[in-house]
């Protein structure tokens, strides 16, 4: 996770509402890693701000991350009164940006043709590319605040009117750590999907790549159906790692999260396969152990 980028001059007022909004999404990341801190450093003064912030998250109501984003920001900002969150959910997870991004610059447009915000908070990349694509032409000019963002360049950022979380994973120590749990291992298949965020996290892989020439063989996989995963699982040998990405996409009509395919593998098989990634959790229980 890097540090917040800086943000650019604003009025007391709109810098004091991008500190707050900051200070909440740093302490939700601190929360979902650990206990979360347990001081109040903003004066009484600062909880007196006045603001509308408009949130774009991502996602659909009840995709656990974001879910938790939410949570946060709503705890977070219960002490100030005068602050009102909208909440606008972009459902980018189950649907492809090119076909709803049109759809929500004109929803937004007539929606909030009389409504001003003082601050965006984006979560994740899907909302954070739709802002960089509409937001100047929907809101001229309004600061930005974003989280979870993969595969960033910081610098890309830098003298921006905007500030917040970039997601780092560190996947070379991830594949290292694995590599000498199981040192047989010699082929990674990585398995996402083909979302804004699956993307990516799958350039974040690849990008190590060449740090492990002769140690190890990365094959990409964007998974499209339930039958090509049987057929993943069936040739993989002893010798293979799983890396499966964070995902939510539809397989023969119906959507599925990254643990229920690690599910339906574990139920579907009696083979020994070792996962690693996000959800390493499974290493344990797919082992036998």
């Amino acid at each position: 996770m890097t540090r917040p980028t800086p943000f650019g001059t604003r009025s007391p007022a709109a810098t004091g509402i991008l500190t707050v909004i900051t200070s909440l999404l740093v302490s939700v990341a601190v929360a979902m890693a650990g206990p979360p801190p347990a001081n109040d450093a903003l004066s009484s003064a600062a909880k007196s701000i006045r603001a509308n912030i408009l949130y774009l998250n991502s996602y659909h109501d009840g995709y656990a991350w974001s879910d938790e984003i939410l949570e946060g920001l709503r705890s977070g900002l219960s002490s100030y009164s005068a602050v009102e969150l909208q909440v606008e959910y972009m459902d980018l997870k189950r649907y492809a940006s090119a076909h709803i991004a049109p759809l929500l610059v004109n929803l937004y447009k007539r929606k909030f043709q009389s409504r001003t915000f003082d601050l965006v908070v984006v979560s994740d990349n899907p909302a954070f590319e739709f802002w960089k694509a509409h937001g100047q032409a929907l809101f001229p000019d309004l600061p930005v605040v974003f989280c979870g963002l993969n595969d960033v360049d910081p610098a890309a950022l830098e003298n921006r009117n905007m500030t917040g979380i970039i997601e780092n994973v560190d996947v070379e120590a991830t594949l290292n750590v694995a590599l000498r749990l199981h040192p047989r291992k010699n082929r990674l298949v990585i398995i996402g999907d083909a979302s804004t965020t699956g993307i990516s996290i799958m350039h974040q892989v690849l990008a190590v790549k060449d740090r492990f020439a002769g140690r190890l063989t990365f094959v990409p996989c964007i998974l499209s159906s339930l039958k090509e995963l049987n057929a993943l699982m069936a040739d993989a040998s002893d010798t293979t790692l799983f890396y499966f990405i964070p995902f939510y996409t539809q397989l023969e009509g119906r959507f599925y999260s990254a643990t229920e395919i690690l599910e339906i593998v574990h139920r579907s098989t009696s083979r020994r396969f070792t996962p690693i990634g996000p959800f390493c959790w499974a290493t344990a229980r797919w082992a036998g152990k």
